[in-house]
């Protein structure tokens, strides 16, 4: 039968506002950080898990929105108003031109991130003609605020999910399956939006 353990390090409660708790303290919207969020990007090396990248960037926008601490500048208008002003996306993250370009757009922040690492390894033991493999799976996913004007690190957020997977075989004879390891990404990834966006409203909080 097969046998599939998921552990998650949760770095937070989830909550809909900065903290959790009832008396959580809110960011009034005039004092929130405008923030463009970029698209995360996959540095795994594995192009399997670039399809999962756009529906992680919806969920992870949505979110950021639940924890009422930020004003936010999607995707798709960050990209019209780089194109309006014949601007890269590089430049917000290049210390060099991020002030002049988060003055033209009115921004405070850029938000990027990326899927970090999705390491395996497997250990297979035999008793006679059974052979029983278990894998290991880890899947790191950071992501962090800079400031446009100072470079400076704002808030950084870092998911990490494990995952087990065991599998055996007696002669032709199988139980269970060999891992997915994207669809183990994606779980991971589900989890991390809500994860990520608690800890960097927590420490925009306390600013």
């Amino acid at each position: 039968m097969n046998k599939i353990t998921l552990i998650f390090f949760p770095l937070l409660l989830l909550s809909i506002s900065c903290s959790s708790g009832n008396n959580a303290k809110t960011i009034p919207l005039k004092d929130r950080l405008l923030i463009a969020v970029t698209e995360f990007q996959n540095l795994t090396g594995d192009r399997q898990y670039n399809s999962l990248l756009d529906p992680f960037n919806g969920n992870f926008v949505f979110a950021l929105q639940k924890t009422q601490c930020f004003r936010l500048i999607e995707r798709k208008r960050l990209n019209a108003l780089l194109r309006e002003h014949k601007l890269k996306m590089s430049g917000l993250v290049d210390p060099e031109k991020s002030a002049e370009i988060g003055k033209l757009l009115g921004i405070d922040a850029v938000l990027v991130g990326n899927l970090a690492a999705v390491n395996y390894t497997s250990d297979k033991s035999k008793a006679g003609i059974a052979e029983t493999v278990t894998e290991y799976i880890e899947i790191i996913i950071n992501a962090r605020i800079v400031s446009v004007q100072t470079g400076e690190i704002l808030a950084s957020g870092k998911s990490l999910s494990s995952f087990e997977n065991t599998f055996r075989s007696i002669g032709k004879v199988t139980t269970g399956e060999k891992a997915d390891l994207k669809l183990f990404v994606k779980q991971a990834m589900d989890k991390a939006a809500d994860e990520i966006a608690q800890e960097l409203a927590n420490q925009v909080r306390n600013f």
